[in-house]
């Protein structure tokens, strides 16, 4: 082949990999969620389950984003169950009694300790204040009795209520699922993933639900072991729809909250997520995959960059998200809730 050819070929696909992404919303900082939000009534239609990840769980404007998406989701398009990574049993004690207890005793039990911030204060208080949103764990974090939950929540639960028998039967079979594999790869998802089809099946089968999660566990494919995502793409096929979070710039905790990461710039791989959209003008996006070029990136093995940009892994956006949402800059979250467990 004539060497000019080739040379020109080669550059063609260079372009093609690295082509940027053509066609996005910008997201604006309007307060007005409708108007903020609102392109995502067409792109949401026939998804029964919208599920919101995020690359770290130590990052601010996450977890603010989550807040609004959440609040517009219930109120504007009839998403009605928030399904959280947090424990399933404290979730289903705390929801049925909701109304009861104290805002910051709801946050603590009900949400992981990185979630602990005064945005998912808010996202609790919302949950307390709206009678038809329901909230629902879908892990086991600990395998505790009615009794100790009670004691934790400040409630009383009736051992003879028909949901809690209910309840109680399925719980069994998850606690000795982990209480043999606790947090082994591969098969916390594969519970997780069980206990959310008891979710959408049996507890809410005629609800739309959100799920707020890390991205790895909601992704539709994983280069690393079977994630929950890909079992419930497999199970609700169409219904089941896909929203990276992702960032390239800033500082983030670590998931144990007791590390401040610093971004490194100057490590980040060219061929990554974080540096393809850190050329774009813009601050903060909203983009749908299938949208963008056949030819460019998003259809093409590149690497999600992490903490420091010292850990990365490969991925394929075009098979594991269908939409993602990247902000250019941002900040480690402040915790309101002390943990000596993970902050020592």
């Amino acid at each position: 082949m004539n060497r000019y050819l080739l040379s020109f070929l080669c550059i063609i696909s260079s372009l093609q990999i690295h082509a940027q992404a053509t066609n996005y919303t910008k997201i604006s900082k309007e307060k007005d969620l409708k108007a903020k939000w609102g392109h995502l009534e067409k792109v949401l239609e026939g998804k029964r389950i919208v599920a919101l990840g995020e690359d770290l769980h130590g990052v601010k404007e996450y977890n603010a984003t989550k807040l609004e998406l959440i609040q517009y989701l219930h109120e504007e398009l009839g998403y009605n169950v928030l399904a959280l990574e947090c424990d399933v049993a404290r979730n289903f004690y705390g929801n049925l009694n909701k109304t009861e207890i104290e805002d910051t005793t709801f946050l603590k039990e009900l949400f992981t300790p990185p979630w602990h911030t005064p945005e998912h204060l808010e996202i609790a208080k919302y949950v307390q204040s709206r009678p038809n949103l329901h909230i629902i764990g879908f892990d086991v974090e600990e395998k505790l009795d009615p009794d100790e939950i009670a004691k934790r929540l400040n409630i009383t639960i009736d051992e003879n209520d028909p949901a809690h028998k209910r309840f109680q039967k399925q719980y069994a079979k998850w606690k000795e699922v982990n209480g043999r594999y606790l947090h082994t790869a591969g098969t916390r998802d594969s519970t997780m993933a069980e206990i959310f089809q008891w979710i959408a099946k049996k507890l809410y089968k005629k609800e739309k639900i959100i799920i707020s999660a890390h991205n790895l566990h909601i992704a539709k494919e994983s280069s690393f072991d079977l994630c929950m995502g890909e079992l419930l793409n497999k199970k609700f096929k169409e219904e089941y729809y896909t929203i990276g979070l992702f960032h390239t710039l800033g500082t983030t905790k670590h998931v144990f909250r007791n590390v401040t990461y610093n971004v490194q710039p100057d490590l980040l791989i060219k061929n990554s997520i974080q540096y393809h959209l850190l050329q774009l003008d813009t601050d903060q996006l909203f983009l749908e995959v299938k949208q963008q070029a056949p030819e460019s990136w998003f259809f093409k093995k590149t690497y999600s960059v992490t903490e420091t940009y010292k850990y990365h892994y490969e991925i394929n956006l075009s098979k594991t998200f269908d939409a993602l949402i990247w902000i250019r800059e941002v900040q480690a979250p402040v915790y309101i809730i002390p943990n000596k467990n993970l902050e020592r």
